[in-house]
């Protein structure tokens, strides 16, 4: 006698259908079963597609003035949409046939056809931490090359344009797609230049003459952004977004190109010793490694002070520009030893403002 078992039901699980225990001790039914599936899967007559069809998410340009309908792409609710170069695609216009079927042509045959050929770019939305956040509905439109604001080449980026249909490729009609933090989304140049996975995007803009090969080793000389956890910034009126709870790198690039790193670890945090925070405080003290007592976000930006420090040393501020999220203390007990940011105020280390040192490199 066959007796039912879970593991049993899982090792007969074909296509969406999982037999159940009558299937499985039962000839008969057994056998209507896998009629059932053979019926199924004899309906679906593959249809010949081209390689466009596949990769229907392709553009041949990321210059605004040369945009065409075709460049239009919709990577709503998409995790890590794919980008393809229309120019790649046009060298493979056709199918294959492989055992008397008709398929279409598939990415591994293209890279084993033509290993060199960068064909697929994955975009991202945002990261949370690790977790990757999924681009938001109605993302359909063109992704462009915006220029550098600022003197340097390199400071430049590919944005998305989202645009109400795909007849309409004058980006003044339209909108920038925008992050959480309610500045633009956008791939650095420095990241398009270093990492292997938007290689396709480079080459377009090279054939587009929207950069140099020069530009694009300056940029890959850059550090690389590590799954977004970084910001660079290229001017120091250049406002960027600091959540006044979170850890976070930002590279600030000179004019003469040289990088300087500024950990926010130190920004909004209460150093003090726990022997010196209230009880009711110190337990939210110990879950970080420097207490942060408040919540919340602003754009800020750095600037000169106005007073110079030791032997004449340069000093650098940081100041709140716009509260995007409100802040709030994480224990209603806290006595407020950090001020609560504000717009229009700098940001403190504990009781005094935070400031760098820009002739020695380092923060205090």
């Amino acid at each position: 006698m066959m007796l039912f078992s879970p593991t049993a039901s899982r090792i007969a699980t074909i296509g969406v259908r999982v037999y159940s225990p009558r299937a499985l001790t039962c000839p008969q039914a057994l056998s209507r079963s896998r009629s059932t599936v053979r019926r199924q899967f004899a309906t679906r007559s593959p249809r010949p597609r081209s390689v466009f069809e596949q990769y229907f998410r392709n553009i041949a340009t990321l210059n605004p003035t040369r945009l065409t309908p075709l460049d239009y792409v919709d990577i709503s609710g998409q995790s890590r949409p794919t980008i393809n170069d229309r120019d790649v695609l046009h060298r493979f216009p056709h199918v294959i046939a492989a055992d008397g079927r008709t398929k279409p042509l598939s990415y591994a045959a293209i890279k084993r056809q033509m290993p060199e050929l960068p064909l697929q770019a994955k975009l991202a939305y945002s990261f949370e931490g690790y977790n990757l956040h999924r681009f938001p509905a109605d993302t359909h439109g063109f992704l462009y090359y915006h220029p550098a604001a600022s003197p340097l080449a390199v400071a430049g980026e590919i944005r998305f344009r989202i645009m109400p249909d795909a007849s309409t490729t004058d980006l003044l009609s339209g909108r920038d797609l925008l992050l959480p933090t309610g500045r633009p989304w956008g791939i650095q140049l420095c990241d398009v230049a270093s990492r292997g996975f938007y290689r396709p995007l480079r080459e377009i803009l090279l054939r587009d003459q929207l950069v140099t090969p020069a530009i694009l080793a300056d940029s890959a000389r850059l550090s690389v952004s590590p799954k977004g956890h970084m910001r660079r910034i290229y001017s120091l009126d250049e406002p960027f977004y600091v959540g006044f709870y979170k850890n976070r790198l930002y590279y600030v690039v000179g004019a003469d190109g040289a990088e300087r790193t500024f950990q926010s670890a130190s920004w909004f945090a209460d150093g003090r010793a726990r022997s010196q925070l209230s009880p009711a405080v110190v337990p939210f003290a110990r879950l970080q490694s420097v207490f942060k007592p408040y919540t919340g976000a602003a754009m800020c930006r750095f600037e000169r002070s106005t007073l110079l420090g030791r032997r004449s040393e340069r000093i650098l501020l940081l100041r709140v520009v716009e509260i995007v999220e409100p802040a709030e203390a994480v224990c209603p007990e806290y006595d407020g030893y950090v001020p609560m940011p504000k717009a229009g105020e700098l940001c403190h280390v504990g009781s005094h403002p935070w400031h760098c040192v820009l002739d020695r490199g380092a923060t205090s």
